[in-house]
């Protein structure tokens, strides 16, 4: 009878490496689920900097990966919940498309219009070649808070994808 030693340090490293190997793999195929259901949201357009704060760590001593959006308002988007004003007297919510992902600031020749029972406006002034005023565009409403229903995009990804997951891990996906 023939038998065969093998270390144990040796079978250890080489399990290390497998299942470091096989958590980047999961990380990378992961981040990118997660980026395709950030980009299939009905607020993508307005919230876009999520698309490029996605990316994930591997923690080899606890042999875990995590996908991470990094971006402070990444879990108000998951979970939904309510924004209030931190410094200001209201938040300036975009409403016309060239106020998306800027702020009232970046509209220097906006103008404040109060409504008498409803949320007061920053609309900008549209001008004829002559300088006469000819129309509006409402690019804020203004509000004391907002609701944000939620719109989750980690769970899904995550769940939608567990069966991939495993084969992604072992290399055969």
């Amino acid at each position: 009878m023939a038998t065969v030693n093998i270390d144990e340090s040796v079978l250890e490293k080489m399990s290390e490496k497998l299942i470091n190997e096989g958590l980047e793999r999961v990380g990378i195929f992961m981040s990118a689920k997660v980026t395709e259901k950030i980009g299939s949201t009905p607020w993508k357009r307005s919230v876009g900097g999520l698309l490029g704060s996605v990316f994930y760590i591997v923690d080899k001593a606890k042999k875990r990966c995590r996908v991470i959006v990094n971006k402070e308002y990444a879990a108000i988007q998951e979970y939904g919940g309510e924004i209030t004003p931190k410094q200001k007297k209201a938040l300036t919510v975009p409403v016309h498309p060239d106020a998306y992902g800027k702020t009232a600031t970046d509209f220097p020749d906006l103008v404040f219009i109060d409504r008498k029972g409803k949320a007061p406006l920053l609309v900008r002034i549209n001008k004829t070649k002559g300088g006469v005023e000819k129309s509006f565009d409402i690019m804020f409403v203004l509000s004391k808070k907002v609701k944000i229903k939620p719109t989750p995009y980690l769970g899904p990804a995550l769940n939608e994808n567990l069966d991939k997951i495993t084969e992604v891990f072992v290399g055969i996906a």
